[in-house]
């Protein structure tokens, strides 16, 4: 077993932290098979924390078939906190890649910093901040209309950074060479870290 996640130390691991983010805020139900495919993890470890989570009547499974649809329990008190707690802790990958999906001009996006780096099992204080890299032409107007639930979502500041795919693949400044050389968590396009 891992370690408990740094970003919020009351789960088991961070693979629990997901499963629960991803069936508490998706807009379907979800099998433990897209389940693993979205989190890149193996069926039978998120089959396991399924079957955990099931058990805490967190999330309830509906059969269909041979497939069990994953769905939150609204009827069970923890739920609704739950799924708060998750979206400032976890969510902010999550829903940031998902506002920026329809967003013309980006050719890559991460976050970086310190959100990155406790995503990336770096311990420390919970960020105040997330700092998101676009790369690419957008414009900046519809990046800002597609953040502003997102910041509301979260409770938090989302500071964007814009860099153009030429100033970024030479990575020729060194305040970019770092954000480069450190933790990235990938939402569009080319992942450089997972």
């Amino acid at each position: 077993m891992r370690d408990a996640p740094p970003l919020i130390p009351i789960f088991r691991s961070p693979l629990q932290a997901e499963v629960l983010l991803h069936v508490l805020t998706g807009d379907r139900p979800l099998t433990a098979a897209e389940l693993s495919r979205i989190l890149h993890r193996p069926e039978p470890s998120v089959a396991r924390e399924v079957r955990r989570l099931l058990d805490t009547g967190v999330i309830r499974g509906e059969p269909r078939g041979r497939l069990v649809l994953l769905h939150p329990d609204e009827d069970s008190p923890a739920t609704a906190p739950l799924r708060q707690l998750l979206i400032v802790t976890y969510g902010p990958s999550v829903h940031l890649a998902h506002a920026l999906t329809g967003v013309a001009g980006i050719e890559e996006a991460y976050v970086y910093g310190p959100w990155a780096a406790r995503q990336h099992g770096e311990p420390g204080q919970m960020p105040h901040q997330v700092d998101l890299l676009l790369v690419g032409a957008p414009a900046r107007s519809e990046v800002e209309e597609a953040l502003e639930p997102v910041r509301t979502l979260l409770h938090r500041p989302v500071e964007v950074l814009y860099v153009t795919a030429r100033r970024w693949a030479l990575a020729d400044v060194a305040f970019l060479a770092r954000i480069k050389a450190g933790p990235l968590t990938s939402l569009v396009g080319p992942a450089t870290q997972s």
